[in-house]
């Protein structure tokens, strides 16, 4: 595919997937219906080697050429921002659009809630999954996916999900570890339906929402 093309695909990409996790703060608009009432249980045994490993990495926008140079595949200039390694701050599988790694999440502290969000696999694969956990540990889920293959309006439903977490402590500079399962029902526009499924561990440092 030549440079050109290939970047504005990856443009699209981003937009598309862009607009949907905007959506997914918004649950009056999201695609997804998550009528399962469940709360997060506590293991302060949970454990995983993922836990005790560091690892990051650039943006999805930056590519190592075969001659070992890097390029910023979305405007072509690389600046200081781009050459941020980020960490993975998840290690969970999802099976939507092929199977991949959500490497991943962020999680802030919205007032007296807890919102979580996995994606990973980007420019490939533009999809997320949020979470909100209230002080209860009761959360809900929220799928979204800027798939620019599919056609149609596309329409979501969590038909199990289950979380675990070390500990209680929601607050902002603690690093929540936890273990995630959710299995979900895509139904696209033409009535076509497909089950995925995400699952895997996280380790983000909860931060406080931006003023």
């Amino acid at each position: 595919m030549p440079p050109a093309m290939q970047r504005r695909m990856i443009a699209t990409l981003s937009m598309l997937m862009g607009v949907h996790l905007i959506a997914a703060d918004l649950p009056a608009s999201s695609a997804c219906d998550d009528g399962i009432s469940a709360s997060a249980s506590i293991s302060d045994s949970l454990d995983s080697p993922f836990f005790h490993e560091s690892k990051s990495s650039l943006n999805w926008w930056m590519v190592e050429g075969g001659d070992g140079k890097l390029e910023d595949t979305l405007d072509g200039e690389i600046g200081p921002d781009d050459l941020v390694r980020i960490e993975h701050t998840a290690n969970c599988t999802s099976t939507h659009q092929g199977e991949h790694l959500m490497e991943f999440g962020d999680a802030v502290r919205d007032g007296d809630r807890l919102r979580l969000s996995l994606h990973g696999g980007m420019p490939a694969y533009a999809s997320s999954l949020s979470l909100t956990i209230d002080p209860s540990l009761v959360f809900r889920c929220d799928f979204s996916s800027g798939d620019p293959v599919r056609t149609g309006r596309l329409q979501w439903k969590i038909t199990k999900k289950e979380l675990q977490l070390r500990s209680r402590n929601l607050e902002p500079g603690q690093r929540l570890y936890g273990w995630i399962s959710v299995t979900f029902e895509e139904t696209d526009g033409a009535g076509e339906r497909r089950t995925y499924k995400i699952e895997g561990y996280i380790k983000p440092v909860i931060q406080h929402k931006p003023a």
